[in-house]
């Protein structure tokens, strides 16, 4: 029986773990490194985008050693971001209640798209923007900005979500839970474990395993594709602090990690 069981935690473990190990690529201060900072992406063409809070708020570009390349000026304190394609961006300002699409390449063109209350989270997936609005639960939009589908989700205590083109995927800092559901706000499993008290950013692999940072703890969490099982794969150990956000970048294989204090950490899937 000892044989058996070990050998399906083996499995568990090893299904977690398929992804690769990871090891430190690049680390690097903002500018400026006592601004807070609310999340990064690294978009297709290798370029970081990371949104400062800090004042009247700004978005910093970066290439992929950490070379600041600009400041790109935005009209609120930014929240949230999500990569719609090489060029384009997608960021939301809490309790601005609005988000904007932004070309990275240019500054003038944008489109603002008002929401019913303060937007949160926002994620993008085929054609789609996935929007964490309070009181009113998962707004699906398309990028014209037009209203697809309201889910009723309580997101009282939600502020990140994150989506594959089957899934839905968003972090609860009310009950520290992390949940996945289907395309049409169906729940399909929920996640709960010692090691995540105070949940922040997520970003799912190209096995729809979830990335999960927990900002009490400083520890990067993997979540099996199923929510069955868990490995805590950095912790402050490693030298995390404050963490806020994570993303993963499926065609680079990159993990890139966020901390408050104004600090990016870029780590290599092999």
């Amino acid at each position: 029986m000892e044989i058996e069981v070990n050998h399906v935690i083996g499995s568990l473990i090893n299904e977690v773990k398929q992804f690769g190990e990871i090891r430190l690529k690049q680390k690097f201060d903002i500018k400026g490194s006592e601004q807070p900072i609310t999340d990064c992406i690294v978009l297709p063409d290798d370029r970081i985008i990371v949104a400062v809070y800090f004042g009247s708020g700004n978005l910093k570009e970066y290439n992929i050693n950490g070379k600041h390349i600009r400041d790109i000026p935005i009209s609120n304190k930014p929240f949230i971001l999500t990569a719609i394609d090489t060029d384009r961006i997608a960021v939301t300002y809490g309790d601005g209640k609005y988000m904007e699409i932004i070309n990275t390449t240019g500054n003038s063109d944008r489109k603002k798209v008002q929401c019913s209350s303060n937007c949160w989270g926002i994620s993008y997936q085929d054609q789609k923007l996935y929007v964490i609005v309070f009181q009113q639960g998962i707004v699906v939009m398309n990028l014209n900005g037009k209203t697809l589908n309201t889910m009723d989700i309580d997101v009282s205590g939600v502020f990140n979500i994150t989506t594959t083109s089957d899934g839905i995927y968003y972090t609860d800092e009310a009950s520290n839970t992390v949940h996945c559901c289907s395309m049409t706000g169906q729940e399909i499993w929920v996640f709960n474990d010692e090691s995540i008290i105070l949940t922040r950013g997520i970003s799912v692999d190209s096995n729809q395993n979830v990335f999960v940072v927990d900002e009490a703890f400083n520890n990067l969490t993997l979540i099996q594709h199923d929510g069955k099982d868990s490995k805590v794969l950095l912790t402050d150990r490693d030298g995390l602090e404050s963490l806020i956000a994570v993303h993963y970048n499926k065609q680079k294989k990159i993990i890139c990690l966020c901390y408050k204090i104004g600090r990016v950490a870029l780590y290599q899937v092999s």
